[in-house]
């Protein structure tokens, strides 16, 4: 016999909706994280000056420059740092 947990708690696994697209999540921190980075005053289109890719999110820029662009910018900032 496989015991599942309380049936309560199974259907009530997403508690919180966002107000604006009525996406759920199954924790309030997320719903939070949604908001700001989906329908706040600062999301997204935000584009790469590298590469010119859009992200919705700055944090999803962010992890896009570090994860392709971090050579990039360190050998600038050693170009920078010989020639001043």
């Amino acid at each position: 016999m496989i015991r599942l947990g309380k049936p309560e708690k199974l259907l009530n696994k997403h508690l919180y909706q966002c107000g604006q697209c009525l996406k759920k999540f199954s924790r309030r921190d997320h719903l939070r994280t949604h908001e700001k980075n989906i329908h706040g005053e600062f999301a997204g289109p935000f584009k790469c000056v590298i590469c010119e890719q859009l992200y919705k999110n700055t944090e999803s820029l962010r992890k896009h420059i570090a994860k392709f662009h971090f050579s990039t910018i360190n050998e600038t900032i050693q170009r920078i740092e010989v020639n001043a």
